[in-house]
């Protein structure tokens, strides 16, 4: 009699250690599952934005020089010779840009603003040289590769194109915070949380925590063998699951806690 009692218990016992290990197994499997679909929808939204990016690039470059150059071309016909400073200050103020240089077919400097007697001869400027071309007629319009203005979204650029009234080029400078939205510096602020997009294998940008875009894809721990996969995980304060694509010219990483 007491043997059967024995025996039920020893069911019981088991059959409920059974079911609690179920229950475990069945919890860590959801958690799994849960995961992989979070990074999936994280990762298909990220994806778009950063393929439509992708696609715009080459149109929204062009609209932006050629807003700049559109500009240039204002102050090349509102300029004469017998413009005087005052003048030119208002045709830079009328256009939005920072500062004006003209010369003449040779190069060399008629009028600036704000005023620099030191700029006689642009080939005798390192940053201006590329400018001679217009100047010569050469080049019909030329812009400078835009330098970043430290501390701030800013960048500043100078966008030269023919002289209307006369042989030389008009050189124009710009400050803009419009070139860091043609950059792609700012796409992962749309993509979501934990995203990292990379070019050329430097990080472009990112919105992974403390972490930002003057490090590389390495200090992470990341190697391009592991991008190249398409799945992976890395460590940082958390344990994070990866997915990764190329997309476009660029490389999309979306992580999730684990």
């Amino acid at each position: 009699m007491k043997s059967n009692v024995i025996l039920k218990r020893i069911i019981k016992l088991s059959s409920a250690a059974l079911t609690a290990g179920m229950i475990t197994a069945t919890a860590a499997g959801c958690s799994s599952s849960g995961s992989n679909a979070a990074l999936d929808s994280a990762f298909d939204y990220a994806k778009s934005k950063v393929s439509a990016f992708s696609s715009a690039s080459a149109a929204n470059n062009f609209a932006f020089s050629d807003q700049f150059y559109s500009k240039a071309n204002i102050a090349a016909m509102l300029y004469k010779n017998e413009t005087d400073a005052e003048m030119l200050k208002q045709i830079i103020r009328n256009i939005g840009a920072e500062s004006i240089i003209v010369t003449d077919g040779k190069g060399m400097v008629t009028a600036t603003y704000p005023e620099d007697s030191t700029i006689k001869d642009i080939k005798e400027k390192e940053e201006l040289l590329p400018f001679i071309k217009a100047a010569k007629g050469i080049s019909a319009k030329i812009m400078s590769e835009p330098v970043p203005v430290e501390g701030s979204d800013e960048y500043t650029f100078s966008a030269a194109v023919k002289r209307a009234d006369d042989a030389g080029a008009v050189i124009v400078g710009f400050k803009s915070d419009e070139y860091s939205k043609i950059t792609g510096e700012k796409l992962a602020d749309e993509c979501g949380p934990n995203v990292i997009v990379i070019k050329d294998d430097k990080v472009l940008s990112t919105t992974l925590k403390d972490f930002d875009s003057s490090k590389s894809v390495s200090d992470l721990g990341i190697s391009t063998d592991d991008v190249a996969k398409g799945s992976f995980g890395f460590k940082t304060d958390l344990n994070y699951n990866c997915k990764s694509e190329k997309v476009g010219d660029y490389t999309l990483v979306c992580a999730v806690p684990n």
